[in-house]
């Protein structure tokens, strides 16, 4: 158990430091923006914020677009787009849900604050009709792994040997609008009884860091667009790729392997 511990907080660590250095592919926090409720005097708390796509903020057509727009590489045509198809499906389920009331759309908004200045930004939901494990795929099965099938979760599989493997296992949460990603090792050594196992949640991005005695854990990566969501798996399968080079020998040898 110590040496399972131990393994994890150092995979972790690794994981972090790669982000934090910006060493990924991609910068997730920069196509991304944090808001809250758009109620006034709402407390602020972990649960009340959000993460959402930069092109989910509202920018009036006479006023310039923030610089994360231009970091983000993210046009106001885009924007616009997505935000009016968001909010006809919303107006929409609506009117559908309470005929006669008024849809008030600043009700259903975040804010944000930037360049100084106050956003509203919609709530996005995850982009229909994403393909989501040929996405995945394209950039996992080029380092090995393997999916034997999949429904609801994703999981694919890489053997290092007859006795070890590695597995990434993917959960997408509909209601939660986020992903859950991990890596995993097991091994078990000819003739030996005891498996060792150990799982590590991937870290692609830095946001709201916390550490716990099992190592350094982050928000989870939100759920929005195609182009955000193949930017985060660019980043685990770069991820994927390190962690086997730098850890199989050290988790080889803490489960026994000569």
């Amino acid at each position: 158990m110590a040496a399972s511990v131990e393994a994890q907080r150092a995979a972790l660590e690794f994981m972090y430091e790669l982000a934090a250095a910006h060493e990924l592919p991609h910068a997730l926090e920069t196509y991304h923006v944090k808001a809250v409720p758009n109620i006034p005097d709402a407390p602020a708390s972990p649960a009340n914020t959000r993460y959402l796509p930069v092109e989910a903020v509202i920018v009036p057509d006479d006023e310039p677009l923030p610089a994360a727009f231009e970091a983000a590489a993210v046009t106001r045509e885009r924007s616009r787009e997505l935000i009016a198809r968001h909010f006809e499906r919303e107006r929409a389920d609506w009117q559908s849900a309470f005929p006669g009331r008024p849809y008030e759309l600043e009700r259903h908004c975040y804010t944000t604050i930037l360049d100084g200045k106050p956003y509203l930004v919609a709530a996005l939901k995850p982009q229909p009709g994403i393909k989501r494990k040929p996405l995945i795929a394209s950039r996992l099965k080029p380092l090995g792994y393997k999916s034997p099938g999949s429904s609801g979760n994703y999981y694919f599989s890489k053997e290092l040997s007859p006795v070890d493997m590695m597995l990434c296992s993917f959960d997408f949460g509909t209601w939660r609008g986020t992903l859950h990603a991990n890596v995993w090792y097991q091994c078990t050594p000819a003739g030996s009884a005891a498996t060792f196992k150990l799982h590590v949640p991937f870290i692609a991005w830095t946001v709201e860091p916390i550490v716990h005695d099992t190592g350094i854990y982050v928000r989870d990566v939100p759920l929005t667009s195609e182009k955000n969501l193949c930017m985060t798996f660019d980043n685990i399968a770069f991820i994927a790729e390190r962690v086997e080079q730098h850890f199989v020998a050290a988790w080889r040898k803490a489960a026994g392997l000569a």
